[in-house]
């Protein structure tokens, strides 16, 4: 072989490796673009859902309807984003009276796929907390 066609040989070469290198990267970048985006939907969803969740226990007349209203919340507002409420956890402070605050605390589980040969997942645990101040003119008893 003649050093000409040898060196064509190794650019060659060189041109397959870059190609199946850059393949690699760019099939990572989009696994990493999808993780990333699926963790951002749900945490937009825990965030909306922990907001509405606070704002209709702080409109409720009695404890029990603020904590089942709350919860209904919630629950919509995850399904409305695709979420299973019932892998959520609601959990509501705070008393019902003039003047104080109720706070809503959700938290969701997700797991994020690493994709690829690995086939792993990374658990994450999202969660948001609100809270509304219960005004001096609400409709709450005394």
């Amino acid at each position: 072989m003649t050093r000409s066609a040898n060196h064509c040989s190794e650019q060659g070469s060189a041109l397959v490796e870059v190609i199946l290198v850059g393949m690699a990267l760019a099939l990572s970048l989009a696994f990493s673009i999808a993780a990333l985006s699926e963790a951002q939907r749900v945490a937009l969803a825990v965030s909306a859902a922990s907001r509405d969740a606070a704002r209709s226990a702080s409109v409720a007349r009695f404890e029990a309807a603020a904590r089942e209203s709350a919860v209904a919340s919630a629950s919509g507002v995850l399904r409305t984003y695709g979420l299973d409420p019932s892998r959520a956890h609601i959990s509501l402070e705070g008393r019902l009276a003039r003047g104080s605050s109720v706070e809503v605390a959700v938290t969701y589980p997700l797991q994020i796929s690493l994709g690829g040969a690995l086939h792993a997942s990374l658990p994450i645990t999202v969660s948001s907390k609100s809270r509304f101040e219960i005004g001096p003119h609400s409709p709450v008893p005394k």
